[in-house]
């Protein structure tokens, strides 16, 4: 009876020996394949936990750096299209110095005319300027086109005012933002051509063209009046320029603020991908090793099941 219990505890014991020997070769398999410690919950509550919370913190990280490229992409589309304006406003102090001389002809002015209606088109093409589908003089109301011109020169404003609380802003850290929104009225302002009423430099461009077609006029105090206003017009365009390079110095600076929390959540990302490496990743190495070994120790287990079984016969349970 003794030695009954004794070979039925041997072949259990043997029986668990390869279960284990088995389980540890498909653990040391899965971690080969995975190139991971840990891939469940089962293999090591704790660490699972950890990677679990690395995990989180990547995952925040990456969605920061997309707001971050987001919002490069949008200030480099406003910087272009800013220096494209400050140069036509640079252009157009040219011809209003130009216009101003009264000794122009008729055929000067009007050319000078057609080229601020042709500059005057392409300031209204930049303030309309989108990026990835959103218009970004429009302050809030990225879907509408931030400036329509009519037929007759007027030039209306779509997007959301300067005054109020209008702010679109991207998340680039943890309570930290950066504003996107340019409320295009107070960079292009607006022009009514039924009543000569508006503000900044669609203003002072259409105001130079009504003053060109004045000096343009046979009458003398007319003619006198226009190029006055030619004259006058001047200071407006200096005062444009310093407004729309200062909207660009503006967005410039949160350009510059975007570039360093570019570098600091890619510092922050591989500091936590390489603690979530340290708790996760697998040294390859180590782990075909490991495996072979197992390999090794599984087949010895079987071998010495097969001679012990082999040894055992019915007279062991008599």
């Amino acid at each position: 009876m003794i030695t009954r219990v004794s070979t039925i505890s041997m072949q259990n014991n043997l029986i668990n020996q390869l279960a284990s020997n088995q389980s540890k070769m498909y653990e040391l398999q899965i971690q080969a394949m995975t190139g991971k410690k840990v891939n469940s919950f089962l293999d090591n509550p704790v660490d699972a936990a950890k990677i679990l919370t690395l995990n989180n913190g990547i995952g925040k990280v990456e969605s920061y750096q997309k707001n971050v490229a987001a919002a490069q992409g949008e200030y480099d589309a406003m910087d272009s299209a800013l220096e494209i304006v400050v140069e036509k406003l640079q252009r157009v102090n040219e011809l209003a110095n130009s216009a101003a001389n009264e000794y122009q002809t008729k055929e000067s002015l009007e050319a000078i005319k057609n080229e601020l209606a042709s500059i005057k088109q392409t300031i209204v093409d930049m303030a309309n300027t989108q990026y990835d589908g959103k218009y970004i003089f429009s302050g809030t109301n990225i879907e509408t086109p931030s400036f329509i011109m009519s037929d007759d020169g007027t030039i209306t404003y779509g997007g959301t005012p300067q005054t109020g609380d209008y702010k679109r802003q991207l998340e680039v850290a943890e309570g930290t933002y950066l504003t996107l929104n340019a409320a295009g009225d107070s960079v292009f302002g607006s022009y009514n051509a039924v009543d000569g009423t508006g503000e900044g430099l669609f203003k002072t461009i259409s105001d130079l063209e009504k003053a060109i077609d004045e000096a343009s006029s046979d009458d003398e105090a007319v003619s006198k009046a226009g190029f006055a206003a030619i004259r006058e017009s001047i200071n407006s365009v200096h005062n444009d320029i310093t407004t729309v390079t200062n909207t660009r110095t503006q967005f410039g600076t949160l350009a510059q603020k975007a570039d360093l929390s570019e570098n600091s959540l890619a510092d922050n990302l591989i500091l936590l991908q390489s603690d979530r490496s340290e708790v996760q990743d697998v040294d390859l190495f180590e782990a075909y090793s490991n495996l072979i070994s197992q390999q090794y120790a599984l087949q010895a287990s079987m071998q010495v099941g097969a001679m012990t079984l082999q040894q055992s016969s019915l007279l062991n349970y008599i």
